[in-house]
C-alpha cells in the first residue's frame, strides 16, 4: 500500500469477497435536521441530488488468499455531510466564523475528523465520522486498444464538466445485493450510460483522494468490438444524453494531451496515469 501524489492507494492482487454487515461503525454526530442544513449549505445551486441507498466500506480484512470487504448501506447525503464536507471546507477550518450556527457545527465536525487521523488509507477507513461510500471508476478499451473517455455534462451533481474515464458511479441498493457489488455497479453503469457489456473486467486498485476521501475501485475492462462499430448505439442508452457531453475515443498520445488540458478528479487522473504507464 503506497501513497502516490494526491491519492492513497491499495493494489488489488487477491480474490475479493464481500461481507454485508447489519450495522456500521459510521457515527457522524449530526441530527437529521443538522445534516439537512449542512447539505443545503454545502451544495447550494445543485439540483436533483439523490438521497437513495448507497454502500459504505466499513473495513478490509486481508488473509493469505482473499481480501474481505465489510460493507453496509447508508444514505447518499451521509457522504455529502462527512467526506464531501471535509473536501469543501478542510482548508478553511480556521476561517469558519463561530458566530454562524452551521459553520460552527462544520468546524466541530472537521476538527474531530482531522484529530482522529486521515493520513493513511487505513486511517480514512477507520474514521467513524466519514461515510466512505464506495464508487467505481471504469476504463474500457476496444480490440484495437483505443480507450473511451467522456466529457461530462454540466448538469451533474458530481463531476460536472470534467474529463472522466469511460463511466463512473456509486454503488446502490441493487448492487449491494449482488455477489460482487463493485463489478455489478461497473456493469450497470456501462449499460445505463453507454448500453454496452464488457469482457475481462478486472478490479486493479482502490484509491482514496486525499481531499475527497472516498474509496474508489479502479476497474479496467475490454469490449470485443471496435468503438466505431458500436458508437451509433450509445444514444439509446438510458443515461447517455444526461451524463455525456462528448465521447472521446483516444490513443495513449491523445490521453496524455487531454490530461494536461482538462479538469478531472484525483481518482480519474490516477486511473488514466496508470493506464498510460502500462502502455510504455
Amino acid at each position: 500500500m503506497d501513497i502516490n501524489n494526491n491519492v492513497f492507494i491499495k493494489k488489488i492482487e487477491k480474490k475479493c469477497e464481500f461481507i454485508r454487515e447489519q450495522h456500521s461503525n459510521f457515527n457522524l454526530p449530526l441530527s437529521e435536521f443538522e445534516k439537512k442544513e449542512i447539505v443545503n449549505y454545502s451544495v447550494k445551486n445543485v439540483d436533483n441530488l439523490y438521497n437513495g441507498q448507497v454502500v459504505r466500506l466499513n473495513s478490509i480484512i486481508e488473509n493469505q488468499t482473499t481480501l474481505v470487504f465489510y460493507i453496509n448501506k447508508v444514505r447518499y447525503f451521509d457522504s455529502l455531510s462527512s467526506n464531501i464536507l471535509y473536501q469543501k471546507y478542510a482548508k478553511q477550518i480556521e476561517q469558519l466564523q463561530n458566530n454562524h450556527t452551521i459553520e460552527k457545527k462544520i468546524k466541530t465536525i472537521l476538527t474531530q475528523i482531522k484529530n482522529e487521523g486521515i493520513g493513511t488509507f487505513a486511517e480514512v477507513l477507520n474514521n467513524k465520522k466519514l461515510a466512505n461510500t464506495i464508487a467505481v471508476s471504469v476504463l474500457v478499451k476496444d480490440i484495437d486498444g483505443k480507450y473511451a473517455l467522456v466529457l461530462r455534462t454540466k448538469n451533474l451533481a458530481v463531476g460536472a464538466g470534467m474529463l472522466s474515464v469511460t463511466v463512473t458511479g456509486a454503488l446502490d441498493e441493487n448492487d449491494y445485493n449482488c455477489n460482487n457489488p463493485v463489478l455489478a455497479c461497473a456493469k450497470r453503469e456501462l449499460e445505463e450510460e453507454l448500453g454496452i457489456s464488457t469482457i475481462n473486467t478486472k478490479i486493479e486498485y482502490i484509491v482514496i483522494s486525499k481531499s475527497k476521501l472516498q474509496p474508489v475501485f479502479i476497474i479496467n475492462a475490454e469490449i470485443s468490438d471496435r468503438w466505431r462499430d458500436i458508437i451509433p448505439n450509445f444514444e439509446n442508452a438510458k443515461d447517455y444524453k444526461n451524463e455525456v457531453k462528448e465521447l472521446l475515443i483516444v490513443s495513449k498520445k491523445d490521453m496524455v494531451a487531454l490530461m494536461q488540458n482538462c479538469r478531472m478528479t484525483d481518482a480519474a487522473y490516477f486511473h488514466l496515469q496508470d493506464a498510460i504507464s502500462k502502455l510504455n
